[in-house]
């Protein structure tokens, strides 16, 4: 009985001896994982090929074996082959720059792998981690597919061409055993719970700044001034810090002020190696409004050292009263500022997890709103089924002239295209007195759907007016219709407390509104005006219109009739008129204008010969005065003569003219100059003496 025992346990013995022959190896893969100081080094793979196994399981050569190796081993790798009598071995050799080289290389041979070196000596951590998912085996996969691939070996046995041999790996001279999969871990490290980022935006361009790093206060142990040297040896110069500690946490504050964004950017830099800090303009931005999008790349790597760590950082941001805080700059959610917790007056944006493997990645975005204080929309029809339409922005707040230009920079570019074909007219401009705030009117004059596909593009909303009227040629009066609708909310929406839209429908000259559909309705004669506290509106307003052609239509007809008439009188006279007629009558028109040229050149004579009658007794008049003396306050004729003088002989005088015998010495004479008169003259041609 004790015989049969002993021969059922050595069965399991036999068999797994007989397995272990039949299941030999091909090769024993052996590792040595060799790292620098920079995180470089080589890894060294030796495979050990089992001569035996290979002669009965290969079914080549060993030539074959190399040359496969040869041909299908991959670029990061580094084969050599030899055999001699003291056995055959291939080395393959992974060679790396750095930890990023080395995983780049490593995912090149295996799908995702998890790899991880930490030599760690800082205030934070000090010790050594090596972690990886992967054994060479896993690497030389390459290899033992090709070898199944190419018919050397079966895929049967394919499990058994290589096996695992012994791994290891050294840093400063130092070897550290390890296991088929290398994972080593001797850190020590302070543990950062948490980071909160404090940004005051003074200005789109000028910010204070600070990061609270919370500090686990049972692991920080004695290296409380090791932290505080860490951060004062790597931040700028300027940079405050400061130390706080309760019963949780050892706080370091580390910040700036009115700082730009090339100072934040290198602050970020300073604390979280590889770091970024951005400020850019969005794509898409609000009108009546200016915004600046930031974002920043945060990694963790510096504090925490293995990949199943994570550290939370809070973004906290201030504005001033006029800015608020978007999520980013297509959103419309904004955050408000609280009261409560460790930073009154911030709002609180966002919690973001880092790891090692992923960095913080944080954005929000700024805007600064112009407020609003009323629109006044003014819409007028000019001529069937054509309008204007007046849209004024009037601000409450002064903006500079780079932000006005801007506005209006973004007014044009949210109209769009004037649609092609369309006769339609857009004008964009600023209207603003000395010292007040602006107004921005946008002005439309065409077709109502043109008008509204501009409009509807600027308020990304579908608005439409709606024309219609029952016109008929022979009616005193004719009835229009007009429905207009609009939502102007996106364009107004950082608006005062107190306001208004002011929205006015005028139906031009001979009209009069009859009917409107607002409560809130004002309506005088042609037109009707609506204040309401919402920019939008939905009205219909209908009236009646003045027919002018009707009142046109008879002058023009009674015009017509007469011209007609006239026409006709004429044309029957001309065809009454013989040729002999008609020359007869061009000679008597041609007789007319010659007398008539002939009297005029008369009359101009006339008026020259006075003109020049008055000048010359204009002129005797002038001498005559200088002559007299100053004291001479007598009249005296100029036929008299003077004192001791005797009278002229009669023989002196001239005799008269011939003709004019007889006549001359009984023609009145002019009392002054003694120059014959003309019978009835009031004034005397040559001195101009009034004659009494």
């Amino acid at each position: 009985m004790k015989k049969l025992k002993r021969l059922l346990l050595l069965i399991p013995v036999v068999l797994g001896c007989l397995f272990m022959a039949a299941c030999a190896t091909g090769g024993t893969v052996d590792t040595v994982l060799k790292l620098n100081d920079d995180v470089s080094g080589v890894r060294v793979i030796t495979v050990t090929v089992d001569e035996a196994a290979f002669a009965e399981y290969f079914s080549g050569e060993m030539t074959d074996l190399d040359n496969l190796a040869k041909t299908k081993c991959p670029e990061c790798l580094a084969y050599t082959f030899k055999s001699d009598a003291g056995g055959t071995t291939m080395t393959f050799e992974l060679a790396f720059d750095s930890l990023d080289d080395y995983k780049s290389k490593v995912e090149t041979l295996i799908e995702e792998p998890s790899l991880e070196i930490n030599l760690a000596d800082t205030a934070w951590s000090t010790g050594l981690r090596v972690y990886e998912s992967f054994s060479s085996r896993d690497l030389l996969k390459w290899l033992t597919d090709a070898i199944v691939e190419e018919g050397y070996v079966s895929s049967d046995n394919s499990s058994y061409i290589l096996d695992d041999g012994t791994t290891s790996f050294t840093y400063e001279g130092k070897d550290y055993p390890a296991g088929n999969r290398i994972q080593y871990d001797d850190l020590e490290s302070v543990v950062l719970t948490g980071v909160d980022i404090l940004t005051n935006v003074k200005d789109f361009d000028t910010f204070d700044r600070s990061f609270v790093f919370y500090v686990d206060v049972n692991s920080i142990g004695s290296r409380k001034n090791d932290i505080k040297r860490f951060f004062e040896d790597r931040v700028p110069k300027g940079t405050k810090i400061s130390v706080d500690e309760n019963s949780y946490y050892v706080n370091y504050s580390v910040g700036v002020n009115d700082a730009k964004v090339e100072d934040l950017n290198n602050l970020n830099n300073a604390l979280f190696s590889k770091a970024s800090f951005k400020a850019e303009d969005p794509e898409t931005d609000k009108i009546f409004s200016t915004m600046k999008n930031y974002s920043e790349t945060l990694p963790v790597g510096d504090y925490i050292f293995k990949n199943y760590q994570y550290v939370s950082i809070s973004e906290y941001v201030k504005v001033p009263e006029a800015y608020l805080i978007y999520e980013s700059p297509t959103s419309s959610y904004t955050f408000k500022p609280g009261t409560d917790g460790d930073h009154p007056g911030y709002a609180y944006v966002r919690n973001t997890r880092a790891s090692i493997e992923e960095p913080a990645e944080i954005s929000f975005a700024v805007g600064k709103q112009f407020r609003m204080s009323e629109v006044d929309i003014t819409t007028k029809l000019l001529a069937k089924g054509s309008f204007s339409k007046e849209i004024v922005f009037i601000m409450e707040d002064m903006l500079t002239e780079e932000e006005c230009d801007a506005v209006i920079q973004k007014i044009n570019a949210g109209l769009g295209d004037i649609p092609e074909g369309s006769a339609m007219t857009i004008s964009v401009g600023k209207k603003q007195e000395k010292k007040s705030a602006p107004k921005f009117a946008v002005s439309f004059k065409g077709d109502p759907d043109d008008i509204m596909k501009c409009l509807n593009e600027l308020t990304y909303r579908s608005g439409e007016i709606v024309y219609a009227e029952d016109f008929g040629t022979f009616k005193a009066e004719y009835e229009v219709v007009i429905d207009e609708d609009f939502d102007l909310t996106d364009l107004c929406s950082y608006t005062t407390d107190d306001f208004q839209m002011v929205y006015t429908l005028d139906l031009g000259s001979g009209a009069k509104v009859e009917y409107c559909n607002s409560s809130y309705a004002v309506i005088n004669g042609r037109s009707v005006t609506i204040t309401d506290s919402q920019a939008r509106t939905d009205v219909r307003v209908v009236g009646t219109v003045t027919n002018i052609w009707m009142i046109l239509m008879p002058i023009l007809l009674l015009t017509s009739i007469g011209a007609v008439a006239a026409a006709f009188i004429l044309g029957a006279k001309k065809a009454k008129m013989t040729p002999e007629m008609i020359e007869a009558e061009k000679a008597r028109k041609a007789a007319r204008d010659a007398e008539r040229a002939r009297a005029k050149l008369a009359r101009d004579a006339k008026h020259e010969a006075d003109k020049q009658k008055r000048d010359a007794a204009k002129a005797a008049r002038e001498s005559d005065k200088a002559s007299k003396p100053q004291n001479d306050t007598i009249y005296r004729p100029a036929n008299l003569p003077h004192a001791g003088e005797s009278e002229a002989p009669a023989s002196v005088t001239e005799a008269p003219a011939e003709g004019n015998a007889g006549k001359t010495a009984d023609a009145p004479k002019c009392p002054k100059c003694g120059s014959p008169l003309k019978s009835g003259a009031k004034f005397c041609t040559n001195c101009g003496q009034k004659i009494e």
